[in-house]
């Protein structure tokens, strides 16, 4: 089993969360802000439960964005965070980057669609296994209050197409 298995119900994992969110109401009762700590590590596994409950009830997945190529077929790209923001990077069978595509920013979605499909892609959505993680933080106690979960497609698993773009 991998620590990306949901391995729970959502019930489970949402009375998880309620125990966290206990426990911090608890240590702030006890120690008032002296607990800070152990109250914020509290709060960010309830909010991490409670989204794991959410892909449980789910059936275990997520929809998530993709990009398809103009005559609707799926390809292996990955959105990744670039210099100047997000942009994906296309793929070979290998997985190494062979290409490069910025998606329009054009408020109007037919424009933004039309802008995306001449530079020859369109993005749409799939539904795919996923899990959910934290994320973020920085150095010290400070970077504890930046941590977050977030939704992940798990790498194995089918993808249903639910929007190809088009």
């Amino acid at each position: 089993m991998s620590a990306t298995t949901l391995t729970k119900t959502a019930a489970e994992y949402r009375a998880d969360a309620a125990r966290q969110d206990a426990d911090a109401i608890e240590s702030f009762e006890r120690s008032d802000t002296d607990g800070f700590a152990s109250q914020a590590a509290s709060g960010i596994m309830a909010s991490l439960n409670r989204l794991k409950a959410e892909i449980v009830e789910q059936g275990g997945t997520w929809e998530f964005p993709a990009l398809f190529d103009l005559d609707g077929n799926l390809v292996d790209a990955k959105n990744v965070r670039g210099q100047y923001g997000p942009v994906w990077c296309i793929r070979d069978n290998n997985g190494d980057a062979t290409g490069w595509f910025s998606e329009s920013s054009a408020q109007n979605a037919d424009r933004r669609r039309a802008t995306n499909a001449k530079k020859g892609y369109y993005v749409g959505r799939v539904r795919a296994e996923a899990y959910a993680v934290n994320t973020g933080g920085g150095s010290g106690f400070a970077g504890m209050f930046g941590v977050h979960p977030i939704v992940l497609q798990s790498k194995d698993g089918a993808i249903t197409i639910v929007d190809n773009g088009q």
